[in-house]
């Protein structure tokens, strides 16, 4: 083969690889419909033996190709330049998503963060922390220790999830990067193993880890003001300054009405990008558009042969609860207050709870079965990532 051809073919096949490992696990065009996990972490494991071997090819034939064909041989170098730079920095999702520099939480009294927006809420024994969805959206991971437990708190903008995890591998606490998504989830990499890790599940899906799952740790979804009526001595991280400018692209988020195709709300139901809630209780899932529950406020259903209700006292926070005690009785009234709800039944007994599920007060002292509600696990995310991550997973 002609040196120059070499030359040539190496630059390009340079080009096509840099392009192609990157565009598996970044959100263009197509790439996120494929089952292509394994391709790419093929390309991103070997990626340095393809750039040596083809960088090999272009060294040995380079002089040749300089010396006939000068411009045409440098414009090639500085086109594959470019674009290695671009796929390998910029466009790189640790790079576009950086962690934070600086983490500090405040109290009720010194916090700055609106009352009103979305926060993510973990308790852990008496400590609790608050961690603003348009922060932790852009950083996509936080990593925190509450109660002496390191824990690592991450969101997914494009699938609208956020789930905190034990961030611990075979008993050793690990410092995951974002490395980019699959089926628009993020993905995590552990630094030793350099496997992959979904942001949705815990589970590791490519490398020597695979199969593996991180320890789940149950988070709630509510606005700050709601959180700190029920944890009013809870911790809140505050922005980070550096990132001003990241927060204030996703100021609209929380809502929905960010104008973007990845991490806006399609408002009609039964959409792909269309907002649900799940609710899972004994390992049985059912699945609630959002606009019902914006509508009502409330939903009974029967999940796991339990009568599970589904609440939000303002439209954007969300609880679950499975109802023990009358779970035969389906005929409740609810009434949403903005620190409490009401449950009567038909013979007029009402009960109120808080958001904890905490009976506090009842019309009728000499009752004895109250219904008893116990909190669990519910989660609001657009419908594709319900669809790609729950029910495919039943």
């Amino acid at each position: 083969m002609k040196t120059s051809k070499a030359f040539t073919i190496a630059i390009i096949a340079l080009i096509i690889f840099e392009i192609t490992r990157v565009y598996f696990i970044m959100p263009m065009p197509g790439s996120q419909r494929m089952q292509s996990i394994d391709l790419a972490y093929f390309l991103h494991s070997y990626r340095w033996l393809f750039r040596i071997m083809l960088s090999i090819v272009m060294i040995l034939s380079i002089k040749t190709m300089l010396k006939r064909y000068l411009k045409t041989g440098l414009l090639m170098i500085l086109l594959l330049g470019g674009i290695a730079y671009a796929t390998n920095f910029p466009m790189s999702a640790d790079t576009m998503f950086k962690t934070m520099n600086h983490q500090n939480f405040a109290n009720k009294k010194g916090n700055f963060i609106d009352s009103n927006r979305l926060i993510i809420g973990v308790v852990m024994g008496n400590e609790t922390r608050a961690y603003p969805i348009n922060i932790i959206a852009h950083h996509h991971q936080v990593k925190d220790k509450i109660a002496g437990k390191d824990i690592l708190v991450t969101y997914c903008s494009v699938c609208r999830t956020g789930r905190v995890y034990e961030p611990k591998i075979d008993g050793k606490i690990v410092d995951f990067r974002l490395v980019g998504m699959d089926h628009f989830n993020a993905m995590f990499e552990d630094p030793e193993t350099k496997s992959w890790w979904r942001q949705v599940n815990g589970t590791c899906i490519a490398g020597s880890q695979i199969g593996k799952q991180l320890a789940d740790i149950p988070c709630y979804q509510t606005t700050l003001k709601t959180w700190l009526t029920l944890y009013p001595n809870s911790l809140i991280l505050q922005q980070d300054s550096d990132f001003n400018k990241d927060y204030k692209d996703l100021e609209k988020f929380d809502d929905g009405s960010v104008k973007s195709k990845l991490i806006g709300r399609d408002p009609k139901p039964n959409q792909f990008k269309s907002w649900v809630v799940w609710v899972k209780n004994n390992n049985q899932v059912k699945v609630i558009d959002w606009s019902v529950i914006e509508k009502n406020k409330y939903v009974i259903e029967s999940v796991g042969n339990s009568n599970c209700m589904i609440v939000s006292n303002d439209g954007q926070s969300v609880f679950a609860y499975k109802i023990d005690g009358d779970a035969i009785n389906t005929n409740y009234k609810v009434s949403i207050r903005d620190t409490e709800f009401e449950i009567t039944r038909a013979n007029n007994e009402t009960f109120h709870y808080d958001y904890k599920g905490n009976l506090i007060q009842q019309s009728n002292l000499n009752s004895k079965n109250n219904p008893i509600l116990t909190a669990i696990p519910c989660t609001q995310e657009f419908k594709h990532s319900f669809e790609d991550f729950q029910v495919l997973n039943q």
